[in-house]
């Protein structure tokens, strides 16, 4: 018995339309019911592959939709591709995280094309829109282990470093590993925690999860899949092929930019992922890495969204060459350490995009109906929004909420509460129990909300934004009774370690750095110090004079990366110097200046 009963005719005829058609009266959450129904209709008549493809506008939206699916389809898989967390052509490289989970969703692409078992697939426009590494990069990199298994530790490290691992003394960071004895330590992106492989001769025994600040060891694991360190690889063939790229691309005299001499050299500098290109023979977009006949569904807005993506991607283009070509004069940008590719190198064009989603039948969602166009309606009505009663003075929003709660289950509604915080839902519970509400039933999937009765009450933590009714289903939000909640930032000890380890991820030794307080310095690599007895990790920064200075990393956020792109021409500050203060004196003067005049303009 499902949560609701969709009409099985819609179902099918979004199945079985050989066009783009749109499908109305989808209230924002709604799609967390839809999407499993069409799954699970496809797989019950045989009509498509059941998995489906869903581009999200953004990431906010993808994460808050995977939570909603693992709540009403838990047994179904989710796999989760995010874009990259920088902007086009940025100077920035994507966070580890990102890097890691989109090699893994990549390699799991490849692993469902040989399966028939359900799954969805979410996606951003964002990454959408971007060409990705072929299908082949992904297998040709990976490798399964487990205790037990047998490879020699000589070859265990040929296959590290041509999948783009570093060799480092200590694993810290994504993307790095170390040999030590028997033993090979390995930080897989996208991975919370390293592990520690335990090898006696050529036979894995045991592997273990250790934690990257302190070195020990946290449990066992059973088996798990070596994959790329990310979507290019400083190893020897890639940078062979981006060398040859690089100059046909942009000639002979490419060969004296920065990035090129980098790359050569097998330096990684921030932003190298906007060269994707040149590091594969060929990138493929994402429906090449998708099952044949999967399901599509989209939001109706996506084309106009896709336009404005286009439009900024052209605009940053442009800017990044004009830079490149002429130079900054400005305090605040540097100029690129490359020539920068054309749009389409790395981006979709909009005629390959809906020539791609007419092809595959996608399913527009949309808010409204269709009315003349093609389309197909679900029984979805928008819920109940309680912002007059918050505005009017001397109105009870909680009084009004509770009324309308009653009456709706008078008429044999189902009536689940929700909130996206299971904490602060049952401070609200509690109030409107105070203001006459019956007790809300906690409810922790889609086999209890079944289960309900008519007129029954029920509280769920999920993040639905606005509430809707269907059938005899109706979803109140903490934000239709009290309004937008404001979003706070993570604290405490996890978040703390978050943030170093992310920290640490962007920093390879031989980077050059500058500290808050000190200015540029050369990052030489982490260093485990002893003070007062204690022993602390500390980030090893290099000055003139060979003078060091060693900042712990609970400190990381003093330090941040070198921002321009002519490395081999920058002096290195001298430890005790006033020249950093001064500089940064005449940046704020400068700055005070500027924002004087911009006020003057505006005044004018």
């Amino acid at each position: 018995m499902g949560i609701v009963a969709l009409p099985a005719d819609a179902l099918d005829r979004s199945l079985a339309a050989d066009r783009r058609i749109t499908a109305g009266r989808i209230m924002p959450g709604f799609e967390a019911l839809l999407l499993p129904a069409l799954v699970r209709r496809a797989g019950e008549t045989g009509k498509r592959p059941p998995r489906l493809l869903h581009v999200a506008r953004d990431a906010g939206e993808m994460a808050r939709l995977a939570r909603l699916l693992r709540f009403f389809a838990p047994g179904l898989e989710i796999i989760t591709l995010p874009a990259w967390d920088n902007l086009p052509y940025d100077q920035n490289t994507p966070s580890a995280d990102v890097m890691g989970a989109r090699v893994a969703a990549l390699a799991r692409l490849a692993e469902l094309a040989a399966e028939d078992r359900p799954a969805f697939i979410l996606t951003t426009l964002g990454a959408a829109i971007q060409r990705l590494p072929p299908p082949a990069f992904v297998a040709a990199h990976a490798l399964a282990l487990r205790p037990g298994a047998r490879i020699a530790m000589d070859e265990l490290i040929r296959r590290l470093v041509a999948a783009g691992y570093r060799a480092v003394g200590e694993v810290r960071a994504p993307g790095e590993f170390a040999r030590r004895g028997g033993l090979v330590d390995i930080f897989p992106p996208g991975t919370s925690d390293p592990l520690r492989l335990d090898f006696f001769g050529d036979e894995l025994e045991r592997i273990r999860r250790f934690d990257p600040l302190d070195q020990r060891s946290t449990g066992d694991v059973d088996s798990f899949r070596l994959l790329p360190a990310g979507e290019l690889l400083l190893a020897p063939e890639s940078i062979r092929r981006f060398r040859q790229a690089y100059t046909a691309h942009f000639s002979g005299a490419a060969r004296e930019d920065p990035l090129y001499e980098a790359v050569s050299a097998g330096r990684h500098l921030p932003g190298l992922e906007h060269w994707l290109p040149l590091f594969h023979d060929s990138l493929a977009p994402i429906f090449a890495h998708l099952p044949a006949g999967a399901i599509i569904t989209l939001p109706e807005d996506l084309d106009e969204l896709f336009v404005e993506r286009r439009q900024q991607i052209e605009q940053a283009y442009e800017s990044r060459r004009s830079l490149f070509e002429k130079g900054s004069e400005s305090a605040f940008e540097s100029r690129p350490p490359g020539r920068p590719l054309p749009p389409e190198a790395l981006y979709l064009a909009q005629e390959e995009w809906a020539e791609w989603l007419d092809r595959q039948a996608a399913i527009a969602l949309s808010p409204f109906d269709p009315g003349m166009h093609a389309g197909i309606t679900f029984p979805v009505e928008a819920g109940r929004d309680f912002a007059p009663e918050r505005a009017e003075r001397g109105r009870n929003v909680y009084e009004a909420a509770v009324r309308h709660i009653k009456e709706l289950r008078r008429s044999g509604m189902r009536v689940v509460l929700t909130g996206t915080a299971a904490g602060a839902l049952e401070r609200l519970a509690g109030v409107l129990v105070d203001h006459g509400l019956a007790e809300p039933v906690p409810v922790d999937g889609p086999a209890a909300l079944a289960a309900l009765p008519e007129g029954a009450l029920a509280r769920a933590a999920l993040p639905f934004a606005h509430g809707f009714v269907t059938g005899n289903l109706a979803f109140i939000t903490e934000e239709d009774i009290l309004g937008p909640r404001r979003a706070r930032p993570r604290t405490g000890r996890r978040a703390k370690r978050a943030a170093i380890l992310e920290g640490l991820s962007q920093f390879h030794p031989g980077d050059l750095v500058v500290h808050r307080d000190h200015g540029v310095g050369r990052f030489l690599g982490l260093e485990t110090i002893t003070v007062a007895g204690a022993p602390h990790d500390c980030l090893v920064i290099a000055y003139a004079g060979d003078d060091k200075l060693y900042v712990p990393v609970e400190n990381i956020e003093l330090i941040s990366r070198f921002g321009g792109g002519e490395e081999t021409a920058v002096e290195l500050d001298r430890l005790g110097s006033s020249a950093w203060q001064a500089r940064k004196a005449r940046v704020k003067k400068r700055i005070r200046e500027i924002a004087g005049e911009l006020i003057r303009i505006a005044a004018a």
